[in-house]
């Protein structure tokens, strides 16, 4: 609700409910969470924000019920069908930005800055459990040979079971920052987000936690706006202080180079290539324990047979 030209509020109520059965267990829940958002523009194009949330996350079949090995390095993946479901309470301001005819005629200018601090009671995330024993550190190899070679070649690699645990309550504070110009015959934009994330107890680092982001494109537009030609560039920081016993999951940090291109034949007709990670480049994203995508190549067309 907008009071005057200066002055935005907005306010809301959400219910959430779950039901989660499976075999003998069966939890369930609900709850009525709030949300009010005051924005004060004090300047054309310029806005204040802040804004108190609350949030509510039953917890999800995967996190309760589903176990199993996981394929290499061969640790355990334990259920735990006894997890409460998450309150977030969420603090947050920032400033929006929003201006046109900046350098030329018809040009957009979008910017936003967000700070945000967020305490969850009951914060769901997986954790290292149980004591370490070896696993095989040559993918195929039964880890129960490992039984007879515990510390010898090849069962080498010492891990733990991991399970979904709930914190009884954790922090999580952040920067995000995203901006864009567009002049019509091109596009650029920069976004970049830092997440630092704690049990509140023990200020011990979360393992659900990503590394920091920046990603920049650059694009161009040609022929009335038809072709559009650009490239992404992404960087990832390292995520090396991972909780004690999940140093596996730990990850270097790594950039990659997109390139896209699309063609727009008409209204219904549109063509579409991007090669991804073009160079190349040898990573892992975080939590994977897998080497991720070399370079990629994808092509499309849509078409549309009905227009309004």
């Amino acid at each position: 609700m907008r009071y005057a030209s200066w002055l935005r509020v907005i306010g809301a109520l959400r219910y959430d409910r779950y039901d989660l059965s499976g075999g003998a267990y069966r939890s369930s829940g609900d709850r009525l969470s709030p949300k009010i958002t005051v924005g004060v523009s004090p300047f054309a194009g310029i806005e204040f924000y802040a804004t108190y949330a609350e949030g509510y996350r039953a917890p999800s079949i995967t996190e309760t019920l589903v176990q199993g090995i996981h394929p290499f390095p061969a640790f355990n993946i334990l259920p735990n069908p006894t997890l409460r479901p998450e309150v977030a309470h969420t603090v947050e301001g920032g400033i929006n930005l929003k201006y046109d005819d900046v350098l030329q005629p018809g040009d957009l200018l979008r910017a936003k800055l967000n700070v945000f601090n967020n305490v969850i009671d009951d914060y769901i995330n997986i954790s290292p459990v149980g004591p370490t024993y070896f696993v095989p550190a040559i993918p195929g190899i039964p880890a129960s040979i490992c039984a007879r070679l515990t510390g010898r070649f090849p069962c080498v690699i010492p891990v733990q079971s991991l399970q979904y645990l709930n914190i009884a309550q954790a922090e999580l504070s952040g920067v995000e920052i995203e901006g864009a110009y567009d002049w019509g015959g091109g596009f650029v934009s920069l976004a970049a987000t830092h997440t630092d994330g704690r049990n509140k107890a023990t200020r011990e680092t979360l393992l659900t936690v990503p590394p920091d982001r920046i990603s920049a494109t650059l694009g161009m537009r040609f022929l009335d706006e038809r072709v559009t030609v650009g490239s992404r560039l992404t960087f990832v920081d390292s995520r090396l202080d991972v909780p004690a016993g999940t140093t596996i999951l730990a990850t270097k940090a790594y950039a990659l180079v997109d390139f896209f291109a699309s063609y727009r034949v008409d209204d219904r007709i549109r063509a579409d290539v991007i090669v991804q990670n073009a160079f190349d480049k040898r990573y892992t994203q975080y939590l994977n324990l897998l080497p991720s995508s070399g370079l990629t190549a994808k092509a499309a067309i849509s078409i549309k047979f009905a227009t309004r």
